[in-house]
């Protein structure tokens, strides 16, 4: 975890040049997601959910850095985490992916019902999945 931390903090470097040279947020935040974030979430659906909070702490001071860095709000590392894990999840239900099987969804007694926006709250059970990625998805209907 400290190199994945020291690794991202260095990058941070080039960020604040690129401020210096008067670049556009656009820019700066196109060299964020490429260079920083990119860095900071390799393979992180695997090892996120296990870390400590002070690890978890760590490395979104970085990305507070950065967005203080860019001028502008960065999705934490936990949202980005949870937008990951769920998109995953979506595709592995929705297609003839090899793990389809371990997503069996609860009887309709355990969903809820559409809301006005027409979002059903549909809950995943998972077999052989780690715990970290057993939750709720959301399907638009």
């Amino acid at each position: 975890m400290y190199t994945i931390v020291k690794k991202a903090q260095q990058r941070l470097y080039f960020l604040s040049r690129l401020r210096s040279f008067g670049l556009t947020t656009q820019i700066m935040l196109t060299f964020y997601r490429a260079v920083i974030e990119s860095v900071l979430t390799f393979s992180f659906t695997v090892w996120f959910g296990s870390i400590t909070v002070n690890e978890k702490l760590r490395l979104n001071r970085v990305v507070k850095t950065a967005s203080r860095t860019i001028g502008r709000d960065l999705l934490s590392l936990e949202s980005l985490y949870q937008q990951r894990l769920l998109g995953r999840a979506i595709l592995i239900s929705h297609s003839s992916h090899p793990a389809r099987h371990l997503f069996n969804p609860l009887p309709s007694s355990c969903r809820t019902s559409p809301v006005k926006t027409e979002v059903i709250f549909s809950h995943l059970w998972c077999i052989h999945i780690p715990l970290s990625m057993c939750f709720s998805v959301y399907i638009l209907t």
